[in-house]
């Protein structure tokens, strides 16, 4: 199979065929699955409804909430590293830069 083949899967019990370009069909499998299972969880947190694009619509939107956070937390993450690295590159650059003075002096 080639990473643009159509890939059937069942999702709240309805049966679809899914291209995803740059997924291999395993990966398309492994993402179909947990959408389902996300959908499972909607069902189990609103037991009283029973209007499904109600439900996907509530799926989507956790979803998409946590997609935020994720892409909040790496966007502190990169924040930290790039802080820390610039304190390293100065904290390097004064260590040569008294390197440098100190081996002048000696001349």
């Amino acid at each position: 199979m080639s990473m643009n083949d159509k890939v059937a899967v069942e999702i709240a019990g309805r049966k679809l065929e899914l291209e995803i370009e740059g997924l291999m069909p395993m990966q398309i499998s492994l993402i179909a699955a947990q959408v389902d299972d996300r959908i499972k969880e909607t069902k189990r947190l609103h037991p009283k409804e029973v209007d499904t694009f109600k439900l996907f619509i509530h799926t989507l939107v956790h979803q998409e909430a946590a997609l935020f956070k994720l892409q909040d937390a790496d966007s502190t993450n990169r924040k930290a590293v790039e802080s820390t690295l610039d304190r390293i590159a100065t904290a390097l650059q004064k260590s040569l830069d008294a390197g440098a003075a100190a081996a002048g002096k000696g001349k």
